[in-house]
């Protein structure tokens, strides 16, 4: 349906290109599960286009995925602050009656948080378009990382374990990675967003990663 920049440039494609999950039919090009928006980002959007969006970046799926604006440092809402309304049954052209400058809505600023770098993070990747290049090392990369950590590898428990003894910084409760965790057993199928969340906790930033990525593939070479 859909050619390789318009998969770069709009929807999340780059995360499945990266992880090498887009081989997977459950591979998800367009989250279907409840829409976000960052208040300032639809403001803005009405000023700049004239009318509201929704940004791949506010989508990325699921309670491991992004919470926060990456522009912003705002939390995300899947409902409209002002009529209250759930996003999924709110017509996107009419939030520009319910949100805008005269609209007092208070967001508070999470900017320089741990959550916040990680919405950076998740943009950093999505905004990349030479990153199927190394689709077929992030997850070897990751996996002799946590090898190195005491953790099992390659092992979906590896993973979320790791994640729940390191993520103490970002505010993620061990129940959602427990909760996630009893709904995935089959690592080829696991959520990407899983991916995401390890790689930045391993290594904080994409250069960090890719840096990581680069030095793995020059051993193995």
């Amino acid at each position: 349906m859909f050619d390789k920049e318009t998969l770069y440039k709009h929807t999340l494609h780059p995360i499945g290109f990266l992880f090498n999950r887009a081989r997977y039919t459950n591979m998800t090009f367009i989250p279907r599960g409840n829409l976000r928006i960052c208040t300032q980002c639809v403001i803005n959007d009405i000023e700049n286009l004239g009318t509201a969006y929704i940004h791949r970046t506010h989508v990325a799926p699921g309670a491991l995925g992004t919470l926060v604006c990456h522009l912003h440092a705002v939390l995300l809402s899947d409902i409209c602050p002002t009529c209250q309304v759930e996003l999924k049954h709110h017509k996107l052209n009419q939030l520009s009656a319910c949100i805008n400058r005269k609209t007092n809505i208070k967001t508070e600023s999470l900017l320089g948080s741990t959550t916040h770098q990680y919405s950076q993070f998740v943009y950093e990747i999505l905004k990349k378009t030479n990153l199927f290049k190394y689709r077929h090392s992030s997850i070897p990369t990751i996996d002799n990382a946590l090898e190195k950590l005491g953790y099992s590898s390659p092992s979906l428990d590896s993973y979320f374990q790791f994640c729940i003894d390191t993520d103490n910084k970002t505010g993620t409760p061990t129940e959602v990675y427990q909760t996630a965790r009893k709904s995935n057993h089959n690592l080829a199928r696991t959520p990407m967003q899983l991916f995401t969340r390890t790689a930045y906790l391993l290594y904080e930033n994409l250069d960090n990663f890719i840096n990581e990525i680069e030095k793995f593939r020059a051993v193995r070479t």
